[in-house]
């Protein structure tokens, strides 16, 4: 039996598109661009058609906000000799006639190639422009890219064990005992990531080494979690204000780790809240992309539009060096987390900041019976979710664990009449199609004591895909010729450079370096001396 193959597409939209179906001077309904692959060997079809509507918005006619895409579609086969790759981009409308619904679907462009042609792992861009259909307006011109992308298909992936966590930390320094909330030694995790929110405070006086004195509070906190994490390497860490996010890798994989990248984003007017907003740290394990984020909306019963408004500014806003399109499409995995804010609007509260003390209690008593379902039908952003006003195409696990807000800073939890109790904390993820996640656990730290929020935790089960090595005895060159430098800084007394190149990459095991290479006399068109040697490794 030969190699399996998997073929990866990626949608990278330039611009978001959208059209208006209109007939008598009226819209009537807002539709979006979707597209269908077909892969065809020998004439006969081998696979159903796949679509991108999954996970997209539908906005009521009058808003023409940003469209989400499902970025990604895989798909695996045996043999790639002589199969053809369709690819259609299609837009569907549906028109009332005489109280029954039709569909009527509309050909943008197409493209097909076969995947002969391809080399394992090359990665090839392909273009669409819409075009214009008699009987509709476009609101958006526009361009779509695809990214294409053949690799040979492991039978046996690797899983990763992925430990995701956030906390408002209540600007107070934390416990030093943080066994009861992070992964203990031994506990077969392979990547931590924290997010916390409202961290800003001093450290106690004689609980820290002289050399952290004078500290920022972001390297403190980092301080704090590295005494806990001793079998982990930091990937990286970035903050906004008072909401941080930090990465870390077991050291056992950290060498599979690379193109970390950070970025961060504010929300609110003028964007200048000194705690609202997100920060995101992104990297790849072998082949898969990773994207955490950290966030903090706005508080209070009443701001469940204000949420809103923050995760469509905080993915709008944030972006990685050299990553086309927003992050709910750009990465295999997504992962959000934060104090999200979201209350429970149970009872006659209405958009009073506190409860009554009745329905305060009632409150507290359901939840000291563990009967935390019935507040589920009550929770904002369970309703704005099923509404496809918020995080759509998001998945989140049961909350089958207490409220975790707000509580008194007591280990157990204890819940202050200020507010009523709500699920703040939240941890929701979307993955790429053909990309497995399993949440193994999600629960609350109740032990952790220093805060008016207990720390929400979740566990996941993922899949990493990468290259395969090759078969004992085989071997690979790399082979790099014509390499120039220019403007090298001098480093002999002579005023001469000894320049060497250093090569990185996430299927090396360890970094190369080259020998220093020798500068010829050799010039190139704009009469710069090329340093011209071929290395193999």
């Amino acid at each position: 039996m030969g190699s399996e193959y998997l073929i990866e597409i990626q949608v990278l939209s330039g611009h978001h598109v959208c059209y208006h179906h209109y007939k008598k001077e009226k819209a009537s309904e807002l539709f979006f661009p979707f597209f269908e692959v077909r892969l065809q060997q020998a004439g006969k079809m081998q696979k159903k058609t796949r679509g991108v509507e999954k996970g997209s918005l539908q906005h009521p006619v009058q808003s023409l906000e940003t469209v989400e895409w499902n970025g990604f579609h895989s798909f695996s086969f045996q043999n790639v000799k002589d199969m053809k790759v369709s690819l259609n981009f299609k837009y569907r409308v549906s028109k009332e006639a005489a109280a029954k619904s039709q569909k009527e679907v509309f050909t943008l462009g197409k493209t097909s190639f076969k995947l002969e042609d391809f080399k394992i792992d090359r990665q090839e861009t392909k273009l669409f422009t819409l075009h214009e259909k008699k009987g509709f307006s476009k609101e958006s011109r526009g361009e779509i890219q695809l990214k294409i992308n053949l690799t040979v298909k492991e039978k046996a992936r690797d899983k990763l064990k992925l430990f995701v966590t956030t906390w408002n930390v209540g600007n107070a320094p934390p416990q030093e005992d943080l066994s009861v909330w992070l992964p203990k030694k031994g506990d077969h995790v392979d990547l931590v990531v924290v997010g916390v929110q409202e961290c800003n405070y001093e450290a106690t006086k004689g609980t820290r080494p002289a050399s952290m004195n004078g500290v920022t509070c972001e390297k403190d906190f980092l301080y704090c979690l590295e005494k806990q994490l001793t079998e982990f390497d930091c990937l990286g860490y970035t903050s906004l204000w008072q909401i941080r996010i930090y990465a870390f890798a077991h050291k056992s994989v950290r060498k599979y780790v690379s193109q970390v990248k950070k970025s961060a984003e504010a929300t609110g007017a003028f964007k200048v809240a000194p705690n609202k907003g997100g920060v995101a740290i992104s990297f790849h394990f072998h082949q898969s992309s990773f994207c955490f984020v950290s966030a903090h909306f706005a508080a209070h019963q009443d701001k469940t539009n204000l949420r809103n408004e923050n995760f469509r500014e905080i993915i709008s806003g944030i972006s990685f060096p050299g990553v086309k399109g927003e992050i709910t499409a750009a990465h295999h995995y997504l992962i959000w987390m934060g104090d999200l804010n979201y209350r429970i609007t149970y009872g006659d509260q209405g958009d009073s900041q506190s409860p009554s003390a009745e329905q305060f209690n009632e409150m507290v008593s359901i939840i000291q019976k563990g009967e935390y379902g019935k507040f589920l039908q009550f929770d904002q952003l369970k309703t704005e979710m099923k509404n496809n006003r918020v995080f759509c195409g998001f998945q989140e696990g049961p909350l089958n664990f207490p409220p975790t807000f707000k509580v008194l800073r007591v280990p157990e939890l204890q819940y202050l009449n200020q507010r009523s109790p709500a699920w703040c904390d939240r941890v929701l993820w979307k993955v790429a199609n053909g990309y497995l996640i399993k949440q193994l656990s999600l629960t609350a730290a109740t032990q952790v004591s220093t805060s008016d929020h207990k720390p929400v935790c979740s566990l996941f089960e993922v899949e990493s895909r990468y290259i395969p090595k090759l078969a004992d005895g085989g071997e690979c060159q790399i082979i790099l010729k014509n390499l120039k430098g220019r403007n090298l800084r001098a480093s002999d007394v002579n005023d001469s450079s000894d320049p060497y190149v250093k090569f990185l990459a996430p299927f090396f095991n360890e970094s190369y370096k080259t020998s220093t290479l020798k500068v010829v006399s050799e010039l190139d068109d704009n009469g710069i001396p090329i340093c011209s040697r071929p290395y193999r490794i």
